[in-house]
């Protein structure tokens, strides 16, 4: 163990003569808000450091005593400091998969600091993040640790610049693999990056604190811890262009002291479509895979490569991709098949959740790039993939098809989903116009970047009342019939005074007039400058108000007006139908809102895009399965009119029979079984 903690932990280089004086700096103060945020989203049950104390702990001590936590955190920032007992850290090794134990490397190691010290980090890192957002260090093309940004929109990135380039210009796609990415940080080179990048005194100390004279224990022994794309018209062109940016890349990673795991590293060559005519056969390749060195090591240039997850081909096919999800769909089913052969009696609805939840998910991963250019080969090996799991679930034969399969487990096919996951990647995050007309061109709501927003914005919690109020408002939304209207009634001394009636659209959800009632109510009083108390039902809008996590752009707007009123508004839950006279008439006034209310626009919300791609899905499987001319579903055609995602039969002989594929003697005689055989079904 010695041995791998000083191959992991090597001690101070005496080649860096690196030496750092802090100075200093000012810092704005942390607010109670900016607390309140980083405590409520701690989660308990994860793994302590050496005090072995759970966030539950710490959240609970918070509750208690605010004030203490808030000057201890604003002393530490004051003096630009990270205390020197919270640097201790524990560290355990996780053996890579498939990974030789004998050797070091083969090892990750994951070290985890004190409870607390990750509490202070958080905080650091929400002034450190609105620094760095605030000042554009951070390039665009990062997407990793970013908000709103995801492995989906890296890779559509990558294709869009792969696609559009490569109609002139042969493209050349490297991965590049740096050995010990997050093992290595080398002093001189970090605070020279600081200086160029022109940091605050403030984060080089703390920063400087934070990492020095830090120690890690294991057991008993202590040891101190001291991607890219090319082009050219040509092969030759091509191959000259990126081996003299490659040159660049190696020469700046020399200078940050970083180096390259070449064996790792991979390119992907893609001919461009101008030059493709010119080839026999219109070929895709390259008639001489060019040669690419970095540190005079060639990089292997390979068919396919795997980038986040997800296998892109040097025809952009994505079958090499579809075919890799073979071993993790084989890999999911043994799972799967343990459960159901350990206890027969589990329930279906149960094994049905799990498939749609894990299975259907893990498979579907990147479905948003890939779902939309899916071809008779991909459909079929897709099938292949979802049967398995099919015929484990329903227990029924082996040369069962899988359409009515499909149609007796109330699962749709996997194609038609990730077609869905494409549709629904075009237009909830590029807003392309190409699919609108899966939602009637009705305009949608929005996500918004929340790390920036002040935390008292973020979360807004309002007194249930206020003394003196001059009025008592009670708000409810109502949704009859697709109809959705809300109200918003005025109470003094327990005379309704004043009633507003509002009528939204029909693809507006009852929570979206929940809380626009109370959004009108808190712009009345904010205009008019009354003082009021809310009483409202939906208890969600209350929650949405209070959350920081919400990145709805509507919700975002309805709090920015909230937090205006703030002062002169009280918020409450009260329950509903339960006699509250306010409450009743502002239930009844919200349902004549739909026929007689004020016409008023919100964008329709992430819901209801999810109800008109399940709809969809309904249609195109409805008629997928009724084109579906194969004498094995004609018995099932013959009894089920159109297909459900709540349908689901769990009788195995209904299940034989609908099938047509069963202990029939007609269906034994025709595969050659005998009837012998007519308790060996599959999984029987």
């Amino acid at each position: 163990m010695a041995f791998i903690m000083n191959s992991f932990f090597p001690g101070h280089s005496a080649s860096d003569d690196f030496f750092y004086t802090p100075v200093m700096d000012s810092v704005e103060p942390i607010k109670l808000e900016d607390l309140e945020l980083v405590f409520n989203n701690l989660k308990g049950g994860k793994a302590p450091g050496l005090d072995r104390i759970d966030y539950r702990m710490w959240r609970a001590v918070f509750t208690i005593d605010k004030t203490f936590f808030l000057d201890l955190f604003n002393l530490c920032f004051t003096l630009n400091y990270f205390p020197a007992a919270l640097r201790n850290a524990k560290i355990f090794f996780l053996l890579k998969d498939g990974k030789d134990p004998g050797a070091c490397s083969s090892y990750r190691p994951v070290c985890l600091l004190l409870t607390i010290g990750k509490i202070i980090e958080r905080l650091f890192l929400i002034k450190l993040n609105f620094w760095l957002d605030h000042n554009n260090i951070i390039h665009n093309n990062q997407y990793g640790f970013r908000e709103g940004r995801s492995c989906d929109l890296a890779i559509q990135n990558i294709v869009d610049i792969i696609r559009e380039k490569s109609q002139t210009h042969h493209i050349a796609l490297i991965s590049l693999d740096i050995k010990s990415a997050f093992d290595n940080m080398n002093w001189s080179v970090l605070f020279k990056l600081f200086d160029d990048l022109n940091f605050p005194k403030f984060f080089r100390n703390f920063i400087f604190h934070y990492l020095n004279n830090r120690t890690v224990s294991f057991s008993n022994e202590i040891v101190t811890i001291s991607r890219a794309c090319f082009r050219g018209r040509t092969a030759r062109e091509l191959e000259a262009n990126t081996n003299i940016a490659l040159a660049e890349i190696a020469q700046h990673l020399q200078e940050i002291k970083l180096s390259l795991s070449v064996h790792k590293c991979q390119a992907l060559v893609f001919r461009s479509v101008s030059s493709r005519k010119f080839s026999k056969r219109n070929s895709t390749i390259l008639n001489r895979k060019p040669t690419f060195k970095i540190n005079n090591f060639s990089i292997k240039i390979s068919d396919s490569l795997k980038i986040l997850g997800i296998v892109l081909d040097n025809k952009l096919t994505w079958t090499a991709h579809i075919s890799s999800l073979y071993s993790k769909s084989l890999s999911l089913t043994s799972n799967f098949n343990r459960v159901i052969k350990s206890d027969w009696s589990m329930n279906r609805n149960i094994l049905k959740i799990w498939y749609s939840t894990v299975i259907e998910k893990a498979l579907l991963y990147g479905a948003s790039i890939w779902g939309g250019a899916l071809t008779k080969h991909h459909i079929s090996r897709l099938h292949s993939f979802q049967r398995v799991f099919l015929l484990r679930f329903t227990r029924a034969y082996k040369t069962t098809s899988t359409n009515v399969l499909n149609v007796l487990t109330g699962i749709p096919p996997l194609h038609i989903t990730a077609k869905a996951e494409f549709c629904k990647f075009q237009i909830w995050v590029r807003r392309s116009p190409s699919y609108n007309h899966i939602i009637n061109n009705i305009p949608l709501d929005y996500n918004i970047n929340i790390r920036n927003i002040p935390s008292e914005q973020k979360s807004i919690v309002l007194p249930s009342t206020i003394q003196e109020a001059d009025f008592e408002v009670y708000t409810d939304g109502s949704r009859i019939d697709n109809e959705t209207g809300l109200a918003v009634c005025t109470f003094q001394q327990n005379d309704n005074v004043s009633n507003f009636l509002f009528k939204l659209n029909s693809y507006n959800s009852v929570f979206q007039a929940e809380l626009e009632a109370i959004h009108f109510a808190c712009n009345w009083a904010l205009q008019n400058n009354y003082k009021i108390n809310i009483h409202t039902d939906s208890l969600s809008s209350i929650l949405a108000i209070q959350s920081a996590n919400s990145r709805s752009g509507f919700v975002y707007s309805v709090k920015q007006d909230i937090f205006k009123a703030r002062h002169l508004v009280g918020l409450s839950w009260v329950k509903a139908h339960v006699g509250i006279p306010g409450n009743e008439w502002a239930d009844q006034q919200a349902k004549s809102a739909i026929n007689l209310g004020i016409e008023r626009f919100i964008p329709a919300p992430r819901s209801f895009l999810r109800r008109a791609l399940k709809q969809q899905i309904l249609n195109e499987w409805n008629e997928y399965f009724m084109n579906y001319n194969s004498a094995s579903g004609a018995r099932a055609r013959d009894f089920i009119d159109k297909v459900d995602f709540n349908f689901l039969i769990t009788n195995k002989f209904l299940i034989f029979f609908l099938c047509d594929h069963g202990p029939f003697p007609f269906y034994l005689n025709l595969n050659a079984l005998g009837f012998s055989l007519v308790h060996l079904w599959e999984g029987g």
